[in-house]
Formats: structure tokens, C-alpha cells, sequence
């Protein structure tokens, strides 16, 4: 199933917490989206009128980044084997 540019960036921005301006439009324009998009549309796509849980921050006037209201949190869980050693450890999602 498609999913649009919009709904990519956002699960990009939400799992990261905050994405700096250059990769985002390096993602775009690179075709990492699948297809190839301009930066604009990019913006335009993270406006707060289309993605109201995504906040652009500012410096001198210039969008530097994409920050997330509600970014994922994760946690670090130990996976142990049957005798109770630990073997590896993955981050999961906390619930």
C-alpha cells in the first residue's frame, strides 16, 4: 500500500524525534521516498496546517530542523537466554 509524502516524513520526524532541514531535503531529493519530490513540497507537507503535531525550528530566519511534539520513546530491554545471561540487548517502544 502507498503512503503519501506527508504520513513518510511524519513517522520519519516521530520515530527520530527531530530531523535537521538537510536531510530532509537530501531524502527527497534522493529518492529515498520512493519517488522524487522538491524540498518545497517537502515544506509544504510539514506545514502546521497539514502536520499540526510537527514544529519547524527557526535560526536567523531559516528553517534548520523538523522536531516532533510527541516523539517515540524507547526503551532498552535485555534479552537473556534460559539460564539468565544476558545475550543482546534491542530497544523496543515503550507502551
Amino acid at each position: 500500500m502507498k503512503q503519501s509524502l506527508r504520513s513518510q516524513l511524519n513517522q520519519l520526524i516521530k520515530l527520530r524525534g527531530e530531523v535537521p532541514y538537510n536531510e530532509v531535503k537530501e531524502k527527497c531529493e534522493s529518492g529515498y521516498f520512493k519517488k522524487y519530490y522538491r524540498i518545497t513540497t517537502a515544506e509544504r507537507r510539514l506545514h502546521a496546517s497539514e502536520s499540526p503535531e510537527i514544529e519547524a525550528i527557526y535560526k536567523d530566519g531559516y528553517i534548520i530542523s523538523y522536531r516532533h511534539k510527541n516523539p517515540m520513546k524507547f526503551q532498552k530491554v535485555a534479552v537473556k537466554d534460559s539460564y539468565g545471561n544476558v545475550e543482546k540487548y534491542i530497544t523496543m517502544p515503550c507502551a
